[in-house]
């Protein structure tokens, strides 16, 4: 049984790891902005959360999805 659980939180470990692993904090961004480097900031919020918030990231390109349908 042990086994059983550590293999499912690894399993949830490795999931949360491959989800984030190209994600930085925003402190990030902005240090690496001081450095004069210019990071590309993806906007990939749902269409539903973007006109419900619709704010916008200074220099951030807005990926929309194209959905077949």
């Amino acid at each position: 049984m042990t086994f059983v659980s550590a293999g499912g939180y690894g399993a949830q470990f490795y999931y949360r790891w491959q989800k984030n692993r190209y994600r930085i904090r925003p402190g990030e961004v902005i240090r690496l902005s001081e450095e004069g480097k210019q990071p590309i900031i993806l906007d990939t919020r749902k269409s539903e959360a973007y006109e419900k918030l619709p704010l916008k990231i200074p220099g951030s390109v807005r990926l929309v999805a194209g959905g077949a349908g």
